[in-house]
């Protein structure tokens, strides 16, 4: 084949696809006729520089992209202005730049996160002392009251034993005024230990009648006024226990009706 010779590539339009070699065609006016009476469309090579760009931007596309970065603080950039915007970025290497203030609020956000993180753990801290100090506390108060409880144990035993030593007493017609007076004297002494306990015991007979203190079993009539409201009798008696009321006294009270 010459160099006059043509090589096209034809497509015709109800059929696949062909190429057709012609290996001699020296006449093109008339090649050009009868591909237009055949209806043949004629697809020319591209150019050469054509087909280097078009090459090179799919290289371009393939590396990464370009872009343009026009921001007053980029910091590569020359003070008089000058300087490459334009820059190719790999897309796998690409890490884009935030604003300043981005940067400033997100570090201020860590540190705000780390703070927070350090007062969670202060009152973490602060918790599990609160819980171990209230622990010891209610193991000391329950030391304390058990203490007290063996204080007042320890004060009754030696009244319970001398009950017992009365009870060992025989009591006849002789004995017997003896023995009232030993039964009231450990009575006495049991007040006496209560007292030194701080408990205080009351009967209020002949006071005026206070509910806070006393409990009304039984009302009696009364002709004098001063009686009105008094306490005429005593039924058991009252206990308090450092101004605090442990048992009212139980009591009659006197009712004037004119």
């Amino acid at each position: 084949m010459t160099d006059e010779d043509i090589v096209i590539e034809v497509t015709k339009p109800e059929e696949e696809n062909e190429t057709l070699e012609i290996e001699e065609y020296p006449d093109e006016e008339k090649l050009e006729t009868d591909l237009e009476e055949a209806d043949i469309e004629i697809l020319t090579e591209p150019d050469d520089s054509v087909e280097e760009e078009r090459q090179s931007k799919e290289n371009q596309k393939k590396k990464g992209f370009k872009v343009t970065d026009r921001r007053f603080w980029r910091k590569d950039k020359n003070k008089d202005g000058s300087g490459d915007d334009d820059e190719v970025v790999d897309n796998e290497d690409y890490s884009p730049k935030k604003p300043t203030y981005v940067e400033q609020l997100e570090k201020k956000l860590e540190e705000k996160d780390v703070l927070l993180q350090k007062y969670i753990s202060a009152y973490k801290d602060a918790e599990k002392e609160f819980e171990k100090s209230r622990n010891r506390l209610r193991k000391s108060m329950s030391e304390e009251v058990d203490r007290e409880k063996g204080k007042l144990f320890s004060a009754l035993l030696e009244i319970i034993d001398n009950f017992e030593l009365s009870l060992k007493v025989e009591v006849n017609e002789n004995s017997y005024q003896a023995f009232v007076q030993g039964v009231d004297m450990i009575y006495q002494q049991l007040i006496g230990k209560l007292a030194q306990l701080g408990a205080e015991r009351f009967d209020g007979n002949g006071e005026n009648f206070d509910p806070n203190f006393f409990e009304g079993l039984m009302v009696e009539k009364v002709d004098s006024q001063d009686n009105d409201n008094k306490i005429m009798e005593v039924f058991r008696c009252g206990f308090k226990y450092k101004d605090k009321v442990i048992r009212p006294a139980q009591v009659k009270v006197g009712k004037f009706q004119g």
